[in-house]
């Protein structure tokens, strides 16, 4: 009886003992092995990371960026296509106009409006309001996100967020634009009006008198008023330090290009006559970093 006792209690022992190390040891292990690894810094080699940063904010940097803007488009990802108006954010229309607006002002951009006004959001019944308001037609907002390697740091990945908007009513205007997500500032604008149809005419047609006169060693070098006025415009838009201009007589299918200096690093902006199958009204005149001017029609219409 005495040798049952024994077993029983040796057994009841045993499950007891049994039970508690299936519930509490794993526990106790776990914890164990989290303590000790507490406040324990584990280093790795560098070639096994990365991170991401967003680009420095400078036009300089910014727009030299677009350099990495590849034909396959491989390092460029569309965040958001937007091609309903009535789901457009207004601040991010209202910032476009006044950065178009205030380029116009100083001669960057051809002119296109009538008069200075500010903005609003409702449309005058008047025919000639129609570039006043041309918000009022946005086709479609774009926000990409275009990713590059840091020339700085091996071992950062920056990235340049930009919006990519067009504007038109289909009749007698089409806008297009490049802005920075923030600063919505124009890296490139295409624009296409009765305005820019003449200027086109007229800048071909000079251009060809230019040449001829070129041709018969009597070109004056003298830079012309309006040209002065898109290069100082360019200038004072992207605050640069100074600019040289070279004009059209010079180059082969451009109407302009101005070389902003920034601390002795410089940038170049060109002007070009451009047409659009989308909007075979009118001739179009375009004005961007050549970085992205070349580079535009990789972005998906």
């Amino acid at each position: 009886m005495q040798t049952w006792n024994r077993l029983f209690w040796i057994c009841l022992t045993g499950t007891i003992l049994l039970t508690a190390g299936v519930i509490f040891l794993p526990r106790y292990l776990s914890r164990s092995l989290d303590l000790r690894e507490l406040n324990w810094v584990e280093v790795g080699e560098r070639d096994d990371f990365s991170f991401l940063e967003p680009s420095s904010g400078s036009v300089l940097e910014n727009v030299q960026v677009f350099r990495n803007l590849t034909y396959n488009g491989e390092n460029l990802t569309l965040i958001s296509s937007i091609e309903e108006p009535v789901r457009m954010n207004n601040e991010l229309l209202e910032q476009v106009y006044n950065q178009v607006m205030s380029a116009s002002e100083m001669g960057m951009l051809p002119w296109v409006g009538f008069k200075k006004y500010e903005y609003s959001d409702r449309l005058e019944e008047s025919a000639l309001a129609l570039y006043q308001y041309w918000p009022e037609y946005a086709k479609f907002a774009r926000y990409y996100s275009l990713t590059y390697e840091s020339e700085e740091n091996p071992h950062k990945t920056e990235m340049l967020n930009f919006w990519y908007l067009r504007f038109s009513d289909t009749k007698t205007f089409d806008y297009y634009f490049i802005v920075h997500a923030v600063s919505y500032q124009i890296y490139y604008a295409e624009l296409y009006n009765a305005d820019t149809d003449i200027y086109a005419i007229q800048a071909k047609e000079d251009k060809v008198y230019k040449m001829k006169d070129l041709y018969n060693m009597q070109y004056d070098s003298a830079i012309t008023a309006d040209e002065d006025l898109f290069a100082i415009g360019c200038m004072q838009y992207y605050d640069a330090e100074g600019y040289d201009y070279i004009g059209s007589q010079n180059l082969y299918d451009k109407l302009g290009l101005v070389i902003l200096y920034y601390e002795g690093r410089s940038v170049y902006i060109e002007q070009s006559v451009v047409e659009n199958s989308l909007f075979p009204a009118y001739q179009g005149v375009s004005v961007g970093f050549q970085e992205l001017a070349n580079r535009v029609r990789y972005l998906v219409e």
